[in-house]
């Protein structure tokens, strides 16, 4: 409809355009006719064009209308002088529009709204009168141009470092030794941190403890070591004690960041120093993240499990998991003390859907003038570790593998099978259809030890621990026989062609020196 409606406007302008066009030559011969000179017997004539009086020419045409010579008129009797008054500018004649002008008022009604530009609104600024300098004043060059006001200006806060970083210093005196060794000293310097990775101690480190112990068990000069309005997190039975990492964002502001595995439980512990209505916390959901990986049983590769596989397939087939991660979008718990020591505890369940999520919590302070404290942690989930088989370019998950930890003990210092039970877990684990695993430790030196029918065994190389943390390691297996897989239907037959032309090459000179 659009490309209809310009092609008829541009008939209408070709219209306009050939009517305005035979106008003006109806005007130009009017012009010529109208334009003949009417003489009288002095050669004098007035010719009318366009309503104005013209001399005629020497050689005006006497085929005019001659116009006879009236009487000279009586002489006008003697007049008093008059005042000379000056004479009126008229004003300037306005220019008479041109034919693209004439095309563009009869059109005009014609444009749609839509093509029509609208002018652009002009705001005007009235200024007050006693703002405006008078004409040859100006107070710039005398010296009288305000720069500053008048009145003296207030202390600018150019406080040296922020106070939540000043307030974390004070509650972890280890980071003030930290700053100093990287230059960190004013809130310029905040780019200096934003690459790195602060490590706070856990509850027991921060304490004096030289390992974790349920809280119940501390002793009160442990507890009030402890700083307050700082969110702990621990596992295991409060065995295993989380390091909290700090990261320092660009505007000063900090947050603090903790890993661990989906579904494992959890223990938060906030101590406060003033009494409070309530302390309760949720759980946000933030960013989840795509399976990158494969999975299938090993035993028969059907089509079924084809099928199955295709929503495993790396990574052109990842499927972010949005509507499980909408059913722990958001938990909320509250914390208790019920010893009335202090410290106020609360248990979770971490998601089970990897990706990151925020833990908030809120304390609610009885004297109404220190308000509520928010405090925030990032969680990241990470995912399980998992066993599997390299099948051409595929990871196929293996179930049933069983999978063992083994930790350096530090008084016999020899690797022995690491006590799970302390720690509220199996050891070692057997792998699920999806092949997964995990281990939430407490800091020392372990290794991997996996198994699996008909694959060799797996024994991994020792690795550190620094803090509580999952070991998540992904194993891949290889077959007993792995050198056999070398052998397809392919390399088969090729062999097969080659044996046979080498036996036709040698049958061909067989029969040559017979001949011979």
């Amino acid at each position: 409809f659009k490309k209809i409606y310009i092609i008829l406007i541009m008939l209408v302008l070709l219209s306009q355009a050939s009517l305005v066009l035979a106008i003006s030559d109806d005007i130009n011969v009017n012009q010529g006719v109208v334009g003949e000179s009417v003489c009288n017997v002095n050669k004098i004539c007035e010719t009318y064009r366009n309503e104005d009086s013209l001399n005629c020419p020497t050689d005006c045409p006497s085929s005019g209308v001659v116009i006879p010579t009236p009487p000279p008129p009586p002489p006008p009797p003697p007049v008093a002088p008059e005042e000379v008054i000056p004479p009126v500018e008229k004003p300037a004649e306005q220019p008479k529009p041109t034919i693209i002008e004439k095309i563009q008022e009869v059109l005009e009604p014609l444009i749609p709204k839509i093509f029509k530009q609208t002018p652009p609104k002009v705001v005007s600024i009235e200024v007050p009168a006693e703002k405006v300098a008078p004409e040859g004043e100006s107070s710039i060059f005398e010296g009288k141009w305000e720069l500053l006001p008048s009145e003296a200006i207030g202390e600018i806060d150019l406080t040296p470092i922020s106070k939540e970083i000043e307030t974390m210093v004070k509650k972890f005196p280890g980071l003030e030794t930290v700053f100093k060794e990287i230059g960190f000293s004013q809130i310029t310097d905040i780019k200096k941190l934003e690459t790195v990775e602060l490590v706070l101690p856990g509850l027991a480190e921060r304490s004096g403890l030289e390992q974790a112990i349920p809280i119940a068990e501390m002793s009160l000069e442990a507890k009030q070591q402890l700083p307050s309005e700082v969110v702990f997190v621990r596992a295991g039975g409060e065995s295993i004690d989380f390091n909290t990492t700090l990261i320092v964002s660009k505007n000063g502001e900090l947050q603090q960041k903790i890993s661990t595995i989906s579904g494992k439980t959890l223990q938060l512990a906030v101590k406060s120093d003033e009494p409070v209505e309530s302390i309760k916390g949720s759980v946000d959901f933030k960013s989840t993240a795509s399976l990158s990986s494969t999975f299938c049983r090993i035993e028969d590769f059907s089509f079924s499990h084809f099928l199955s596989s295709l929503f495993f397939i790396n990574p052109v087939f990842a499927v972010t998991q949005k509507e499980s991660a909408g059913v722990e979008e958001k938990n909320e718990f509250e914390y208790t003390d019920p010893d009335k020591d202090g410290i106020y505890m609360a248990e979770i369940k971490a998601p089970t859907i990897q990706g990151k999520y925020e833990i908030t919590t809120v304390m609610n302070f009885k004297d109404p003038k220190l308000g509520d404290r928010k405090i925030k942690l990032i969680t990241v989930i990470d995912p399980e570790g998992y066993v599997y088989e390299r099948k051409s370019k595929r990871e196929i998950r293996i179930p049933e593998a069983n999978v063992a930890i083994y930790w350096l003990n530090p008084k016999t210092n020899q690797y022995e099978l690491w006590p799970a039970k302390q720690y509220n877990q199996k050891n070692p684990q057997i792998t699920d259809v999806r092949g997964t695993y995990a281990f939430l430790v407490p800091k020392g030196f372990y290794y991997l030890k996996v198994e699996a029918p008909k694959y060799l065994v797996y024994e991994g190389k020792p690795f550190q621990v620094k803090a509580g943390s999952g070991v998540h390691i992904n194993v891949e297996l290889k077959t007993k026989y792995q050198w056999l897989k070398i052998f397809d239907w392919k390399v088969i037959l090729l062999i097969i062609v080659i044996v046979l032309a080498l036996y036709a090459l040698y049958i061909n000179g067989k029969k040559r020196k017979i001949v011979e």
